[in-house]
């Protein structure tokens, strides 16, 4: 009698935690459990051996960037802004990093990254900075900007737009800490 009970307290636990009761013979035929690709879960497909566009112009151009690919961001809920222009936040695959593009007429026009609960910034965190430069203009150099970057993003401002800028291709970018968060905010040019 105790055998039969423990085989039957056997079978209802494999069956809550989702685990087959069946014989490994009898999972032969049956086709594999696949995870989510990034292709369903960002709804943009993978293709390692197709670069990123040479600029980020729009919102199709971000999604299909080298920048996207790399750091597999997802897209969260979109909004209006008062402005008349579309937020659209991805969440990155780096702990507590937002993205935000602003997309008028499908044109970015502007993006934003807030670092949360960091003491500084890391090599990594600049690594990805300097990604994202990269993929916004393939064709320029970067390099003063990182450096500018560096020097500034620690500097304790009220609001982003009262903390030192520099222009980098398309774009002005701001860069310091706004309360205990280093933020960078990019505003398109032209």
């Amino acid at each position: 009698m105790n055998k039969l009970l423990l085989t039957f307290v056997w079978i209802v636990f494999l069956g809550l935690i989702g685990c087959p009761a069946s014989s490994p013979e009898s999972t032969q035929d049956q086709p594999e459990d696949k995870t989510a690709t990034s292709e369903e879960s960002t709804g943009v497909q993978e293709d390692s051996q197709t670069p990123g566009p040479e600029r980020i112009e729009s919102l199709t151009d971000f999604t299909n960037s080298d920048f996207f690919q790399k750091y597999n961001c997802l897209k969260r809920d979109t909004y209006e802004l008062s402005n008349g222009n579309t937020n659209h936040p991805f969440y990155v695959d780096v702990h507590l990093l937002d993205v935000q593009t602003e997309p008028g007429n499908q044109k970015i026009v502007g993006m934003g990254f807030m670092f949360f609960e960091r003491r500084i910034l890391t090599d990594s965190d600049f690594a990805m900075i300097t990604d994202l430069l990269t993929s916004l203009d393939q064709t320029s150099n970067h390099d003063a900007t990182i450096s500018f970057i560096k020097a500034n993003v620690e500097n304790s401002v009220s609001q982003i737009i009262q903390a030192e800028s520099i222009d980098d291709g398309n774009f002005r970018i701001w860069a310091g800490k706004v309360g205990t968060e280093q933020t960078l905010s990019f505003e398109r040019l032209n």
